[in-house]
């Protein structure tokens, strides 16, 4: 009879632990803001990825006119201001690359990461205009779910650069913008952000 008792209790511990398993991992899932995963962005120069800390949202904004059906799809443009005060071999170019991210709400589970690079204009004022058009098919919670904006902007801006990849400089910002409801179709989104490198 004791062997049958012990069997059960050890059962009933089993379940208790695969329960709490499942209900941990779903808390782990989103960080404090609600968003997936450790904020943060991989270094091309290095190939490492460098966590970032969230701080309050000075920049979150409610799209005007929101998705209301499970296709989503326009553009985010963002315009980059770049002033350069760090000296670098003649040749190399400033990159800026910009990337969009959002993940659906609570019952499909659909995530999305969209990221663009370009070289900024190689003359003083160095601009960098990047464009993400994107289509997200399979959302349930368009209205409310939120956009995430951010942007590096790099030098040299290419591994191909005809010079020593030293000197370099990075400047990055996440989030740049955060948006609470998924653009309305065909919108373009735009944001413009002002670097020193």
């Amino acid at each position: 009879m004791s062997r049958i008792r012990t069997f059960a209790v050890l059962l009933a511990c089993l379940c208790l632990v695969a329960i709490a398993q499942v209900l941990w991992g779903q808390a782990g899932g989103q960080n404090a803001g609600g968003r997936p995963g450790v904020p943060g962005y991989l270094d091309p120069r290095t190939g490492t990825f460098k966590p970032v800390m969230l701080a309050p949202d000075e920049n979150a904004i409610t799209a005007t006119a929101v998705c209301t059906v499970t296709t989503c799809g326009g553009t985010f443009k963002v315009t980059l201001t770049i002033t350069k005060k760090s000296v670098f071999p003649t040749g190399d170019t400033i990159g800026c690359s910009v990337s969009a991210s959002t993940q659906d709400g609570s019952t499909s589970f659909h995530s999305y990461d969209e990221t663009a690079s370009v070289a900024a204009t190689s003359a003083a004022p160095f601009t960098c205009v990047v464009t993400i058009p994107y289509s997200w098919t399979g959302l349930t919670s368009a209205s409310t779910d939120q956009v995430t904006i951010s942007y590096i902007v790099t030098v040299p801006g290419s591994f191909t650069s005809t010079t020593s990849q030293l000197p370099s400089r990075t400047s990055s910002k996440f989030p740049l913008a955060t948006i609470t409801g998924i653009p309305a179709p065909g919108a373009i989104t735009a944001f413009t952000a002002a670097v020193t490198i």
